[in-house]
């Protein structure tokens, strides 16, 4: 018998309380078996209650009762005031010759005398007690206790055999589910699963992913010469004999074979392949009783493996026929990989590069890394698929390119990001370009005078801030639409062809004529017409100058009319001249 425990842990230890549910008694109702022992010991010790006591953490559980002037009933019982929790704590017997338990009325005493002793397993589990109980004083002898123990010792004998059928039957119910659960669990299993006997061969089990990988139903091969009707080829194209597959071979060697890939036929007559491992199952003996294979198909993935190397074939060629800066970088590692272009670009040779990330980092100019950066991170973290900016990058002599950078993200199939390709162009040149346009362009609107520039066509290529103030077109409203939508002009449509003429024997044109504007007004204009080439020669358009003559007329006007009045004046002086001399005369 195992040493009580303490007594602060004995009630609710877990092993104690598992082999009450165990004995299956807990809330059942009263049984003659159990009757007929308590009333014998009623008999034998000439007591008024002798009771069959279950106790668990937190109260008792009566099974029995026996006794003319029964001081306690079958059923639940609180734990106040009891004394067989005594002996379940101690794991002894408790004798009080004179005890104390008072009834429902605090002033009836119904127990005055308690003998106790534990109902204990085979284990060293005290389940509870049998206890004799007097309503007045008694002197327990020792035959009162042998009688006890005897008792006791009858009721443990029942309750370890019912104990043991529960345990017997919970172990097929056990062993059945186990067996359900693991058929159950081959069938669902995400890879091939077989399972052969031992010496023979014969197939016992074959799960349905092995159907789905092989695309033809099994048949139950008898012995390992049936495995010639599966066709596989080694890594080398070898055909594999039936005793060359794994699962044959461990029937043969009892030694385990890992991960073995093999190409196979399939039943549809289409091609996979396959990694096969297989191993020996032995019994508590030892030997060995039957082989295991394990089958993973890795169709796809080869499959993908070769589309791959296809891809990165082309991206290698395509790598080399740019002057772009290509760049892949493996998300997993870090690792930062370049095409030969970084070195007629940038200047840095393969040879000095560090292939990390970090390496890109460095070069990036100050004042762009913290945001260059985290704008590729987000696109990375927020599984955006695509990713570009401008920024500035330092060649190998330290000055600085400024450039435009785009990649695209490659995820796997659970969304995170593997891989990230991209290309860079130096685009130092074109914003220069681009600046001296915008600056120019500044120029032309800074001019008092209305600059139009139109194709071959005459359609609105550019339209500067005065040509708005002059003609009402806003530049929005200009560009895209006819020249002569937006300042029509009969002057202009008669002589169009003349100026088209001159001007394409690369000569500029000069005229006065009447226009008008988005307003509809007429207002006379000053033209300068000239043609703008390429390289070759070839006229790609036409730039226009003009401006408003009115207040030129204007003024024109009232300088006449002032030289008007000066020859009256000096007429009608002449006059009274004259006349001044004929009144002399």
């Amino acid at each position: 018998m195992s040493p009580p425990l303490p007594k602060a842990q004995t009630l609710t230890n877990s092993g104690r309380l598992a082999a009450l549910q165990q004995t299956g008694l807990l809330g059942t109702g009263t049984e003659d078996f159990f009757d007929k022992l308590t009333g014998l010991a009623v008999e034998l010790l000439a007591v008024p209650t002798v009771a069959f006591s279950l106790v668990d953490e937190r109260k008792q559980f009566i099974k029995s009762a026996a006794g003319a002037g029964r001081l306690m009933v079958p059923g639940w019982d609180s734990l106040d005031g009891c004394f067989c929790p005594e002996v379940v704590k101690t794991g002894a017997d408790v004798v009080m010759p004179e005890a104390l338990r008072n009834g429902e009325n605090p002033d009836e005493v119904t127990v005055r005398a308690y003998a106790g002793v534990p109902l204990t397993t085979s284990n060293g589990q005290v389940l509870g007690a049998l206890c004799a109980l007097d309503s007045k004083p008694r002197a327990w002898t020792e035959r009162d206790i042998d009688v006890l123990r005897l008792i006791a010792a009858s009721v443990m004998s029942e309750v370890q055999r019912r104990m043991a059928e529960r345990g017997m039957q919970d172990l097929q119910l056990r062993v059945v589910a186990e067996r359900t659960l693991a058929h159950a669990v081959q069938q669902q299993m995400p890879v091939g699963f077989i399972v052969a006997e031992v010496p023979s061969g014969r197939l016992v089990s074959v799960n349905a992913k092995m159907t789905e990988i092989f695309r033809t139903a099994f048949k139950p091969a008898a012995d390992l010469n049936g495995y010639r009707e599966f066709v596989g080829f080694s890594e080398d194209d070898r055909p594999l004999t039936s005793l060359d597959w794994p699962l044959a071979r461990t029937i043969l060697s009892s030694e385990s074979v890992r991960g073995e890939e093999i190409r196979i036929h399939r039943g549809d007559g289409t091609q996979g392949f396959v990694r096969m491992s297989s191993a020996p199952v032995r019994d508590s003996e030892g030997k060995v009783v039957a082989a295991v294979g394990i089958v993973v198909d890795v169709t796809e993935q080869r499959l993908a493996e070769r589309s791959v190397r296809a891809s990165d074939e082309r991206f290698r060629l395509v790598a080399r026929a740019t002057n772009d800066v290509i760049w892949d970088w493996d998300l997993r590692s870090n690792a930062l990989v370049w095409n030969d272009a970084v070195e007629t670009v940038f200047g840095h040779r393969q040879s000095d590069i560090r292939p990390h990330i970090e390496w890109w980092h460095e070069h990036l100019h100050p004042d762009d890394r913290e945001r260059v950066i985290a704008g590729l991170y987000g696109v990375i973290d927020y599984g955006s698929a695509g990713w570009s900016d401008q920024y500035r990058y330092r060649r190998a002599d330290g000055t600085y390119a400024v450039v435009v950078d785009r990649g695209y993200v490659t995820r796997d199939a659970s969304g995170t990001a593997v891989r990230m390709i991209g290309a860079i162009t130096d685009v130092t040149d074109r914003t220069r370009s681009e600046a001296a346009i915008r600056f120019q362009a500044q120029l032309l609107n800074a001019v008092q005078q209305a600059v139009v520039a139109t194709d071959p066509d005459g359609v609105v290529i550019f339209w500067n801030k005065f040509a708005e103030d002059l003609y009402g077109w806003t530049t929005s409203e200009a560009v895209g639409r006819r020249i002569q939508e937006l300042t029509p002009s009969p002057f202009l449509r008669d002589h169009g062809n003349e100026i088209v003429e001159r001007t394409a024997a690369g000569g500029s044109w000069t005229g006065e004529f009447l226009v008008q504007g988005k307003s509809g007004k007429s207002f006379p204009a000053l033209l300068t017409s000239s043609p703008f080439l390429d390289d070759k020669g070839k006229i790609l358009g036409l730039v226009g100058v003009s401006i408003d003559l009115t207040e030129r007329r204007s003024l024109e006007e009232q300088f006449r009319q002032s030289q008007k009045m000066d020859a009256v004046g000096r007429l009608a002086g002449g006059i009274a001249h004259d006349f001044n001399n004929l009144l002399t005369v």
